[in-house]
């Protein structure tokens, strides 16, 4: 993992903070006059409890940005409100919430 700066936070990136993986749904540059300083807003949602949370980073704080591996995987079908999908390598299938694609599912 790699720290990054507040201000290199992107929508969809995947940081370490609080000893948990959020991913970030949410963000932009909030600058206060006189002498607040600027900050990065940043709504993001763990990505295990699934909580969501709002978080200010001041713009020279720096956080860890956690990678994943990343596999292609074909959309199988739908089943209520999951989506299964299979691993090309090994042809495992995984299933997925609708609540964990956060609104992707028009692009399946």
């Amino acid at each position: 993992m790699a720290k990054v700066s507040a201000v290199e936070i992107r929508v969809g990136n995947l940081i370490e903070w609080d000893k948990r993986v959020w991913r970030v749904l949410k963000c932009y540059h909030v600058h206060v006059g006189g002498r607040g300083g600027a900050f990065m807003q940043v709504e993001m949602k763990d990505i295990e409890a699934g909580t969501k949370t709002n978080q200010r980073f001041r713009t020279e704080d720096k956080v860890e940005r956690a990678y994943v591996d990343t596999r292609e995987m074909q959309y199988l079908y739908q089943e209520s409100d999951r989506y299964v999908f299979m691993d090309h390598q090994n042809y495992e299938q995984l299933s997925l919430s609708a609540e964990f694609l956060e609104g992707q599912t028009g692009f399946l």
